[in-house]
């Protein structure tokens, strides 16, 4: 496996993989996208359980955009897993796993998974500790393929 690349866009880092042995074929169709829209469609039923007072798993549908007639055109769709608990009593620090599948596809495997470990999100701590800033890694057939990690906002180079 090749060494990381790191990038830096603003106030966060990103670490990509280039992992040979990972079949990436399935994600071909964001090769040659200049943008993507990440919609989080209206669900009754997600309404009626947050008059409630409960959070609700999100979903989320990510769609092409055709640069000249505006057409969407749906890609995935992002299914988070997370608990109940969690989701009503950390809010955004919350741990969550979002399964992106097919469009119409309820229980195939899914295509990519993007993992969000809880973090109490104190900036001076480092991502990778349980208090730190928030840190997700993304994953291919099991294999991490990269990682986004929020950037320290002080001074204190941690």
């Amino acid at each position: 496996m090749a060494a990381p690349l790191e990038t830096n866009t603003g106030g966060q880092t990103s670490t990509i993989a280039a992992a040979s042995k990972v079949d990436c074929s399935k994600l071909a169709v964001l090769d040659n996208l200049s943008q993507v829209l990440i919609k989080q469609p209206f669900r009754g039923k997600e309404c009626l359980i947050e008059m409630c007072g409960c959070e609700a798993k999100n979903l989320y549908t990510i769609q092409s955009v055709d640069e000249q007639t505006k057409h969407v055109t749906p890609l995935f769709t992002l299914t988070e897993d997370s608990n109940c608990c969690m989701r009503n009593c950390c809010g955004a620090q919350r741990a969550l796993v979002l399964n992106a599948t097919y469009p119409e596809v309820e229980n195939g495997d899914p295509l990519f998974v993007i993992d969000k470990p809880y973090r109490a999100g104190c900036c001076c701590c480092s991502a990778k500790q349980c208090m730190g800033r928030n840190y997700m890694e993304c994953y291919v057939g099991g294999v991490c393929i990269g990682s986004v990690e929020e950037e320290c906002l002080c001074n204190c180079r941690v």
